[in-house]
């Protein structure tokens, strides 16, 4: 009889001891939820009081993105410059991932909060690996070359991604050779002042400078012929000026 009854009190305290630690995870995912809503909405009174009882830098939803990624992706330009100062002795808080392989600053430039993007920049931060690359290859395809030139200004190493390239293996300049219109030789002009490289070769052995002779287009001819410094890898260097177009 003792054991019976010993039994249940042990089964008790056991859903007990359940029940309050789905208590606690409930109330955590509700102060979390919480966060979450005012770094989108740009409450900074709601934040620094949640702060006193959450790490708001340890903050993340179920794509893991954190507050600071939340903030730059909705132009919370305040709530960035808050976090950012809260955590400047935390490097891996500025260059988090999300499930999609996505940073803060990739998520600013995606939005185009430009000004947001600036103030990561001027943290360290910057575009790089698969989204960068991708974005690339749109621009130059799309023939859109102000938007080649504002991905380059915010791009962590200009040197590496000007040697982007698509699924084939082609790159940016071979690429461009592709596009059908005027804005060709333009991209081309920047691209080269970015130091892209006319040897690279793609997956079926096909350079920009087989490419621009199978072309046969005069303008570019020259293009190719034209002594080359060398290339261009810093932003003031080949003259790109800040965006600063995007909303804060």
């Amino acid at each position: 009889m003792y054991s019976e009854y010993a039994e249940c009190v042990a089964q008790w305290i056991e859903e007990s001891n359940q029940f309050v630690e789905m208590e606690e995870l409930l109330a955590l995912q509700n102060r979390q939820r919480i966060c979450r809503l005012a770094a989108s909405e740009g409450d900074l009174d709601l934040l620094r009081a949640a702060s006193t009882g959450t790490p708001l830098n340890k903050v993340l939803d179920h794509m893991r993105l954190t507050l600071l990624h939340v903030a730059s992706r909705d132009g919370q330009a305040d709530v960035v410059k808050m976090l950012l100062d809260m955590f400047r002795e935390d490097p891996a808080f500025l260059h988090a991932v999300d499930t999609d392989h996505m940073t803060a600053i990739d998520y600013a430039v995606k939005e185009r909060h430009d000004a947001i993007a600036e103030v990561l920049m001027e943290r360290g931060a910057g575009l790089q690996g698969t989204w960068l690359k991708e974005r690339l290859v749109e621009a130059v395809t799309a023939g859109a070359v102000s938007e080649l030139q504002r991905l380059m200004w915010f791009a962590k190493d200009i040197a590496v991604a000007v040697h982007s390239t698509d699924r084939d293996g082609r790159s940016l300049v071979l690429l461009a050779l592709q596009h059908k219109s005027e804005r060709r030789s333009e991209l081309i002009e920047m691209l080269l002042g970015f130091g892209a490289d006319l040897t690279e070769v793609d997956f079926y052995g096909n350079d920009a400078v087989s490419g621009a002779v199978a072309l046969g287009d005069p303008k570019i001819d020259a293009i190719f012929n034209r002594e080359k410094s060398g290339g261009i890898a810093s932003r003031e260097s080949s003259g790109l000026a800040s965006p600063k177009k995007g909303s804060s």
